[in-house]
Order: C-alpha cells, then structure tokens, then sequence
C-alpha cells in the first residue's frame, strides 16, 4: 500500500485528478469520522451542516497534504501526515467558526444595545411630530408604541402577527424618519 499511496501522490503531482480520487477514497473513513468527532465539539445549532463544511475542510487538508508530503528514508508515513494536516484544519476551522460565533454575539449585543441608547437620544417632540405628520404607517406606529414601552422586537412581533424582520426593519425605518426629522430641524 505505501508504494501504491506513493504513485498516486506521484499522479496527483502530475496533475491526474483521479489519483486524488482514488486517495480520497482510500482515506473517506478517516474524513468521515475526524469530522464527525471535531462536529460535536463545534457546539453548533445545525451539527450536520457543520459536519459537511468539516468534511470539506478535511478533503482541502488531504490535498494539502498529498501536495506538501515529501517522504524522509520513512520517517513519517503518508497516512499519519495526512491525519496531523487534517487535524491541524480542523482545529483552525472550529478555532473560526469559534471566533465568527463569538463576533456575531457581540455584534448583536452591541446593536441591541445601541438600539436602546439611539431610542433615547430622539427628543421626543421630534417622535410626536413625525407621528403627528402622518409620516408612520400604522404599522410602524403600533411597532413604535410597544417598542417604546421596552417591548423586544421578537415579542412586538408575536403581538402583531409579523415576523420578527419585519418588526426590525419597521424599527429602522422609524427611527430613520426621526435622524431625518431631527436633522432638519
């Protein structure tokens, strides 16, 4: 088998495609269950999904490996480079997937936050006039009376029937009409 792994990275070099194939093949068990394993750590709501993008993620350090693996007198053998180089990927992968999960709760903390602070820096004859000029729909003034009363845009939402996109975008464009509002005046 070492002589035949070693001709089909030897094939892979010189550009056969189905020599990787073949490699992918041999080593589909290995892919399979090392992203199988390192998908339970990721802590993710959709497992499988993280499970296939892991298993993409191993195939491109398998080919990363079959690419850079130069063979020293024997002293690493393909496979074990390769199950390093694929374990390497797939902790650098979770160590992102970590990192953008991370970024989005801040993120999202940090817009929730900012969404109360902005609610009330509106002087609030600038929200009465924008009400009082007919510039809100009704649905934005029903938005904006439970908004205004510390409603979150997910229970505004159930109240009214709406999805929660909605309710966010009607928030937005509610509180662009008041920026407007107190700009020009």
């Amino acid at each position: 088998m070492k002589n035949e792994i070693g001709s089909l990275i030897a094939g892979v070099l010189a550009g056969d495609e189905s020599a990787f194939s073949l490699i992918c093949s041999e080593y589909e068990p290995l892919l399979k269950s090392m992203a199988g394993r390192y998908a339970h750590m990721a802590d993710a709501p959709d497992e499988d999904q993280v499970r296939e993008d892991l298993y993409q993620e191993a195939t491109f350090a398998l080919y990363r490996a079959v690419t850079t693996y130069r063979e020293n007198n024997g002293e690493v053998s393909f496979g074990l480079y390769a199950k390093i180089c694929i374990r390497n990927a797939l902790v650098s992968e979770l160590r992102k997937m970590s990192r953008k999960r991370k970024a989005d709760r801040e993120q999202k903390k940090d817009m929730n936050a900012s969404d109360k602070s902005t609610v009330s820096v509106y002087d609030a004859s600038a929200v009465a006039e924008i009400i009082d000029n007919g510039e809100l729909s009704s649905f934005e003034k029903e938005v904006l009376e439970l908004y205004m009363t510390g409603s979150k845009v997910r229970d505004i939402a159930v109240v009214l029937g709406r999805s929660s996109k909605s309710v966010s975008n009607a928030i937005y464009r509610i509180k662009s009409k008041a920026r407007l509002y107190i700009s020009e005046n």
